[in-house]
């Protein structure tokens, strides 16, 4: 249930001057470390400790300082009630997300994410899965509000992903896609016979195109010759490439995006990425 005290326990968490630390036991601790998981790449930094293991030793992790969430549906875990007089102690601030607002969790929390449900999806009550997706959408809700509330930009979430699609979209810069080997140039007055040649016999499969003066005027790659017809014998009269200059920090995907609007090729300095 989203309400006033799901508010709190957003700025709570967000206000924290510690760690976050997530805990449950069984089905509990695996939306626990979910939740972990989630946060950390949102950029909230979040520790998992199995329910289990916070009673053997494991509170030696946990400062005053520290948020500390915990998840159960019942919250009456034989773990979690010797678990809270532990944070008491410590003087961590506590905030149960807990399918049972009656129950001893709910009792001692400082903050309450109510995960109550109207029923299971399984008759039989076996397993949770109801209320599991509820604990698993408080945590995915929680971390967009921290994201919204921090104004985390691209370049944030780039720091905490390096790899994958995502990673690679935010992180990978237009100048790590570049050879960074300078092309070779031809005058744009050279014969075409020539210049395919030159193409090729290297394997860049291009070459930038200047002046008498050596300004750039585009660049011509192999497909190009090809397209251009038998009669036209220089370099001069075909259209050459248009060209968008980019600074070496842009991101790739942005790259890639002004390729998709028609853009023939980028420059980055001495190096080109060609459609």
């Amino acid at each position: 249930m989203i309400d006033v005290s799901f508010d709190a326990c957003v700025k709570e968490i967000y206000s924290a001057k510690g760690c976050i630390v997530v805990t449950g036991v069984g089905k509990s601790a695996k939306i626990a470390n979910k939740i972990v998981a989630t946060l950390n790449s949102a950029g909230t930094q979040a520790i998992f400790i199995p329910g289990e293991d916070a009673i053997h030793g494991d509170p030696g992790m946990i400062q005053s300082k520290d948020t500390v969430i915990c998840i159960s549906g019942s919250g009456n875990t034989p773990e979690i009630k010797v678990l809270i007089p532990i944070l008491k102690r410590i003087g961590s601030r506590l905030v149960a997300s807990v399918g049972n607002t009656n129950s001893n969790l709910a009792e001692k929390a400082d903050f309450i994410l109510n995960a109550t449900i109207a029923k299971e999806a399984y008759v039989h009550r076996l397993t949770p899965i109801t209320r599991t997706s509820t604990q698993l959408a408080f945590g995915d809700v929680l971390a967009v509000c921290l994201l919204e509330i921090s104004d985390t930009s691209n370049g944030d979430f780039a720091e905490h992903r390096l790899e994958g699609s995502l990673g690679r979209q935010f992180y990978l810069s237009f100048s790590d896609t570049c050879t960074h080997k300078e092309l070779q140039k031809v005058i744009e007055k050279a014969l075409l016979e020539d210049l395919t040649v030159e193409i090729s016999s290297k394997r860049v499969g291009c070459r930038r195109v200047v002046t008498d003066d050596h300004e750039l005027q585009g660049v011509k790659s192999g497909g190009d010759l090809r397209r251009i017809p038998k009669k036209i014998l220089t370099l001069a009269k075909p259209r050459l490439s248009i060209f968008k200059r980019a600074q070496k920090d842009t991101f790739a995907s942005e790259a890639w995006s002004q390729l998709s609007k028609g853009r023939n090729c980028i420059k980055f300095e001495n190096s080109f990425v060609i459609r």
